[in-house]
């Protein structure tokens, strides 16, 4: 092969090899932009609740004058901003009865003088105590003099919430083994 063409070929290599890795010039560009979004809804979420076992009822001397007070509890955990409002059934609202709570427990023979009335009151606050106040507020569905719960939610953090209740003093009542009442709490959000 004569040398010019040695060189010729060496160079077309070259070149090919030089214009093989440069970047490609675009024609042209063009540019979108787009957002990212979501939505973040109202969620609320309560842990089970433990019974709220009052115990051992005395209406002749320990609860012949003061009420029987008890409690349980449970958790709220809601998102942040939302509006929850807590209520309690009224499933056993006294049965019709004249007693001195607004709600009965009955010892499985619903008629006349066999229920065991008590109360269940709104928080004054998250886990303060209910029945404190001059006239508390019977916690129940918003109807019949009962009253709903609405916490504030100023996080996602769970909150604990005292449900508190008062089986009240000197009822003339019979000796039963279980007297009971079955209540659904609802929240609301």
């Amino acid at each position: 092969m004569p040398r010019n063409s040695v060189k010729l070929l060496t160079a077309a290599v070259f070149a090919v090899l030089l214009f093989a890795n440069a970047p490609a010039r675009a024609a042209g560009s063009a540019t979108q932009s787009f957002n990212a979004t979501a939505r973040v809804d109202a969620v609320c979420v309560m842990s089970t609740i433990g019974d709220l076992a009052f115990g051992s009822y005395d209406p002749v001397s320990a609860n012949a004058s003061t009420g029987l007070a008890g409690n349980t509890t449970f958790t709220l955990t809601c998102t942040r901003g939302a509006s929850p409002v807590l209520s309690l059934s009224l499933a056993n609202l006294n049965f019709g009865q004249n007693l001195a709570g607004k709600r009965a427990m009955n010892n499985g023979t619903p008629a006349a003088g066999n229920f065991l009335s008590y109360d269940l009151f709104v928080p004054n606050g998250v886990g303060g105590p209910g029945a404190t106040s001059a006239s508390p507020a019977y916690w129940g569905d918003g109807t019949s003099g009962t009253s709903t719960f609405a916490p504030s939610v100023p996080n996602i953090n769970a909150q604990t919430i005292t449900i508190f209740g008062i089986v009240p003093p000197g009822q003339d009542v019979p000796v039963a083994i279980n007297y009971s009442d079955s209540v659904t709490a609802t929240v609301n959000f």
